[in-house]
């Protein structure tokens, strides 16, 4: 059952559990700090297929080949495919959903959508009679540049607040089936929109954004804060992360020591990634990856997991539209034994 808490927060009674993850990764994000935990990667952008595109489908096909392998689920086992990613109208999820025989719908909330998947993976598994839910994002670097910014080959310097697309998919079983990891509660975002219209601040578009949905937390689970090991950011990226706690510290609320931001840790600092990583993969394959295994290893107990996204259209853009922005906010556990 959920129990609604404040105004867009929400109590799992009964938790649900990440049954099976599964990842694939491009060339630099297996050089990362966390390369380790990616058993799946490609050695170059293209992975074999003849475009960005297809390589970007071959990543979340692996990902959630990967996902069904561990646990030796098949497609028969899941109830619904919750899927996206940054091409236009979801064409990298919708083509994967075209080789599956599950249930689809298309998700849509930039490089938030896995924790959206999620929230949404939550509603259904309340029902009798829906038991697992299939979760996948994935990002390009060399699709979402050419479609949101400028195509690689072209060469374009960026300023060195731009973030870098990240090459990878996450995918993940969400089911009632008990596991080491859980998901116990999670708060809906509200779009935020503070009038920026330069698509190379997307870490300062989504940090007021992620304050939001931060503070709606707080104020609907009070005392909440100190339960917390981490608080995890999707992918504000360097400059993004300094604005998330400043503005916090303005509302008498430090986390300094406490936040970590997944941009800034899926590729490695030393090499030139401008503000750090973004797209949708970047919170998912860290999440399902470094943060999982420490909760399942229980070095963590509990993390509140703030996925952010901005909201972008290219075309809006040009019209001189600004950016609005939105992050979803999920709550995972480690389940206490016995």
């Amino acid at each position: 059952m959920l129990k609604k808490i404040g105004k867009t927060s929400y109590v799992l009674q009964n938790p649900i559990y990440i049954e099976s993850t599964g990842l694939c990764v491009g060339p630099e994000e297996k050089k990362g700090p966390l390369g380790y935990f990616f058993s799946r990667y490609f050695h170059d952008l293209y992975g074999g297929y003849k475009s960005f595109e297809l390589a970007e489908r071959g990543l979340m096909l692996e990902a959630v080949d990967e996902c069904f392998k561990k646990r030796n689920i098949a497609e028969r086992d899941i109830d619904a495919f919750l899927a996206g990613d940054l091409l236009f109208h979801n064409g990298t999820s919708s083509y994967v959903a075209r080789e599956l025989a599950i249930p689809y719908m298309g998700m849509a909330s930039a490089c938030s959508t896995i924790t959206e998947a999620m929230i949404m993976a939550a509603f259904m598994l309340q029902t009798n009679d829906c038991h697992r839910v299939l979760v996948a994002v994935s990002s390009h670097f060399g699709s979402a540049e050419r479609q949101f910014r400028y195509p690689p080959t072209f060469g374009a310097e960026k300023k060195q607040t731009a973030n870098t697309t990240a090459t990878g998919a996450g995918a993940a079983i969400i089911s009632k089936t008990e596991q080491e990891v859980m998901m116990t509660a999670f708060t809906m975002g509200q779009v935020q929109d503070m009038n920026q219209t330069d698509p190379s601040q997307m870490g300062s578009i989504m940090a007021p954004a992620a304050v939001h949905t931060m503070l709606q937390c707080i104020k609907d689970y009070p005392g909440s804060l100190n339960d917390f090991d981490w608080i995890v950011t999707g992918d504000l990226g360097r400059h993004g992360s300094v604005l998330f706690r400043t503005l916090l510290l303005k509302e008498g609320i430090d986390v300094e020591g406490k936040h970590v931001d997944c941009g800034m840790l899926l590729l490695h600092p030393e090499r030139k990634y401008y503000a750090g990583a973004s797209g949708c993969a970047t919170p998912a394959l860290v999440m399902f990856s470094y943060f999982f295994e420490h909760l399942k290893q229980k070095k963590m107990t509990r993390i509140l997991f703030l996925a952010t996204g901005t909201l972008l259209n290219a075309a809006l853009v040009k019209q001189g539209e600004s950016i609005p922005a939105i992050s979803h906010a999920i709550v995972l556990e480690r389940r206490e034994e016995g």
